[in-house]
C-alpha cells in the first residue's frame, strides 16, 4: 500500500512540474495550477498516514488530505466552468467555496470531539498505516459535497453537449471520460481492497486528464493566441499606455522602430521628443480608433490606436506601428503612373477635341459658303453667345455652373449644322423665301440636333451632348410658344436654347443680308426688347441689356 501512496504522489508531483513547464509564465490558468498544488499536498497527506506510527500522526495527516477532499471538487467545477465558456456570478464561487470551508472546518475537530468522526484507530496493513474510522453526524456534509459536485459536473457536460456551439467536441468527450473514470477508479479500487483509498488514484487521473485540457484548449483559446502571435512577431510594434498616456511597455518591434522607447520608464508620461513626434497623440489629444503616418530614416509607417479593454472597462491605449514603407512606394509609383497617363490621356483627348472642333468648324464654314443670306452668322452668333455668358457670369445673374456656361459657347457654332442638308436652290436663293420654302428651311434645326448627337455622342461627355443638342433643336422656340419645331413655351424651352435664340436673332437685326441692309443698333435694341417676353425669355432682359456695348462695338469693329 505504501507503494500506491507514493506512486500516487509521485505522479502528483509530476503533474505538478508538467503544469509548470507547459504554462508561459503569463497565460497559465490559475485554477489548474491551484489543482495541481492542492493534489499534491493531497496525495501527501496520504502517504504520510500509510507511514505514521501514531493516531495523532494520522490524525494530522487526515487532515492534510481533506485539504484536497474539501477545496479540489470546487475548484475542478470552477475550470470546467471556464472550459465550457460559462460566466458564472462571483456569489456562486464564493458560496461554493464558504461551503468548504465549513466542512473543513468540522474536518479539523477530529481528535477532539465525535462531530464529524464518532471514532477513529490505526490499524496495518501489508506494512502500511491504515486510519479507521467511525463517522460522526457532521461526516455527511462531506458526503453531499462531493456527490454533489459530482452531480453538478454531470449536469454541466450534458447541458454543455446538447446546447453549447462553442466548445470543441473533443472537450466535451474528455469531459466525460473524467467523470467516467473517477467514478470506476472508486468502484474498481474498492472491488480490489475497501481499504485502499481511491481518491489519490482519482485525483492524479483528473490531474492528467487536466493536463491534456490544458494544452488542448490552447488550441481554441482566441484571444491568448492572437496575444502570443502579437508579443511574438518582428514585423509590428506595439506600444501600451493607461488612460493617462503613461507608457506601460512595448515589444521589440517597437525599440527597433523607435529606439528611444528603450529609455521610457515604465508608469511615467513619455518624454522622449522622438517618441512623442512619431506619436503624437502621446502630448496632445487622443482620438478612439485613430489613424496617422510618420516618416523615419527614410522609411514610412502607419500608425493605429485602440482602447484596451478589462472586463468591459476602459484602461488604457494599445498603439500599432506598421512599416509601410513597401505599400507607400508602391502607391507613389501607381500616383506617378496615374499621373503620366492622365497627362497622355489629356493630351490625347484635346488632340481629338481640337479635330473634332475643327470638323465642326469645317462644317460650319460649309454651311457658311453654301448660304447666300447667312454668311458669318455662324461665327457671329457664336461670339455674342459668348458675351451674353460673360455678363451672366460677371454680374451673377443666373445660378448655374461654369461647366454649363463653356457647354453652351462651345456648342453655339454647331446650331446650324443641319443647314448643310438643306438644298442649295432653297439655301442659296437670293431673295425672302416662299412659305413653302421656308418650311423646308425650318426642318434644320431637327437636322442639326440629329447632326450633332451623331458626331459627338460617345465622343463628348454626357452633359456636352445634351446642351450641345438642345441648341440645336430648340433655337428656333420662342417663349409665348409660336415657335419651331415643337412649339415650346416658357421654362419648357431649354435656357441653353433661350440664349442662342437672343444671339441668333441679334445677329439677324444687325446683319447685312442679300434681301436687307443691317438694322442700326437703335432699333435693333427696339425690336429686342419688346420681343422679350414674346419670343424671348423676359429674365433675359437684363443680360442683353448689360451686355448691349460690348455686342455694339463688336458688330462696328467687323463693319456688319
Amino acid at each position: 500500500m505504501i507503494t500506491y501512496y507514493a506512486a500516487a504522489s509521485i505522479l502528483a508531483a509530476v503533474s505538478f512540474l508538467l503544469f509548470l513547464a507547459f504554462s508561459d509564465g503569463k497565460t497559465v490558468n490559475s485554477y489548474m495550477m491551484l489543482f495541481a498544488l492542492l493534489l499534491l499536498i493531497t496525495n501527501g497527506g496520504y502517504l504520510a498516514i500509510s507511514l505514521s506510527t501514531t493516531l495523532s500522526e494520522a490524525l494530522l495527516a487526515n487532515k492534510i488530505c481533506y485539504i484536497g477532499g474539501c477545496f479540489i471538487p470546487p475548484v475542478i467545477i470552477t475550470i470546467i466552468l471556464g472550459i465550457c465558456h460559462y460566466r458564472v456570478p462571483k456569489f456562486v464561487y464564493a458560496l461554493m467555496v464558504s461551503y468548504s470551508i465549513v466542512v473543513y472546518s468540522f474536518v479539523l475537530t477530529t481528535g477532539y470531539n465525535d462531530l464529524y468522526y464518532s471514532d477513529a484507530s490505526l490499524i496495518r496493513y501489508n506494512s502500511a498505516s491504515v486510519l479507521k474510522r467511525s463517522y460522526g453526524p457532521f461526516h455527511i456534509l462531506f458526503t453531499i459535497l462531493l456527490y454533489g459536485y459530482v452531480a453538478i459536473l454531470i449536469g454541466i457536460v450534458v447541458y454543455t453537449m446538447l446546447k453549447k456551439k462553442d466548445v470543441s467536441t473533443k472537450t466535451i468527450v474528455t469531459l466525460m471520460l473524467l467523470g467516467a473514470g473517477m467514478v470506476s477508479i472508486f468502484v474498481l479500487i474498492r472491488f480490489i481492497n475497501p481499504l485502499f483509498e481511491a481518491v489519490p488514484a482519482a485525483y492524479v487521473f483528473v490531474g492528467y486528464i487536466l493536463l491534456f485540457l490544458n494544452r488542448q484548449l490552447s488550441l481554441y483559446d482566441v484571444e491568448t493566441s492572437i496575444m502570443k502571435s502579437l508579443s511574438n512577431q518582428t514585423t509590428y510594434g506595439y506600444v501600451i499606455i493607461d488612460k493617462q498616456k503613461r507608457y506601460l511597455g512595448c515589444n521589440s518591434a517597437a525599440k527597433k522602430i523607435l529606439p528611444d522607447l528603450e529609455k521610457c520608464e515604465v508608469d511615467k508620461l513619455i518624454k522622449e521628443k522622438s517618441v512623442l513626434e512619431a506619436i503624437p497623440c502621446l502630448s496632445g489629444a487622443i482620438s478612439d480608433n485613430g489613424i496617422w503616418d510618420f516618416e523615419k530614416d527614410s522609411l514610412y509607417f502607419e500608425c493605429r490606436i485602440e482602447r484596451t479593454m478589462h472586463k468591459n472597462k476602459h484602461i488604457g491605449y494599445v498603439i500599432e506601428i506598421r512599416d509601410n514603407t513597401e505599400k507607400h512606394n508602391y502607391l507613389g509609383l501607381m500616383f506617378n503612373y496615374a499621373d503620366e497617363l492622365k497627362t497622355e490621356v489629356d493630351e490625347k483627348t484635346a488632340h481629338i477635341q481640337s479635330i473634332q472642333n475643327k470638323i465642326i468648324l469645317s462644317m460650319a464654314d460649309m454651311v457658311e459658303n453654301r448660304d447666300n443670306n447667312t454668311g458669318g452668322h455662324i461665327k457671329r452668333t457664336s461670339y455674342v453667345v459668348s458675351i451674353l455668358i460673360d455678363t451672366i457670369k460677371e454680374n451673377g445673374l443666373l445660378d448655374k455652373t461654369d461647366e454649363f456656361y463653356n457647354d453652351v459657347i462651345k456648342a453655339a457654332p454647331m446650331h446650324d449644322l443641319g443647314k448643310i442638308a438643306v438644298d442649295d436652290a432653297i439655301l442659296r436663293k437670293p431673295g425672302r423665301l416662299t412659305p413653302e420654302e421656308f418650311e423646308i428651311i425650318k426642318t434644320h434645326s431637327e437636322k442639326s440636333a440629329q447632326l450633332v448627337e451623331g458626331i459627338l455622342r460617345g465622343v463628348e461627355e454626357e452633359h456636352f451632348v445634351n446642351t450641345a443638342v438642345n441648341v440645336a433643336r430648340y433655337h428656333h422656340e420662342k417663349w409665348d410658344g409660336s415657335g419651331y419645331p415643337e412649339h415650346l413655351s416658357g421654362e419648357n424651352i431649354p435656357l441653353e436654347a433661350r440664349i442662342m435664340a437672343v444671339a441668333d436673332v441679334y445677329d439677324a437685326l444687325v446683319s447685312r443680308r442679300c434681301y436687307k441692309e443691317p438694322m442700326s443698333f437703335e432699333k435693333a435694341n427696339s425690336v429686342m426688347l419688346e420681343s422679350m417676353g414674346s419670343h424671348f425669355d423676359p429674365s433675359l432682359q437684363n443680360v442683353f441689356e448689360l451686355s448691349r456695348p460690348k455686342l455694339e462695338q463688336y458688330y462696328t469693329e467687323t463693319a456688319r
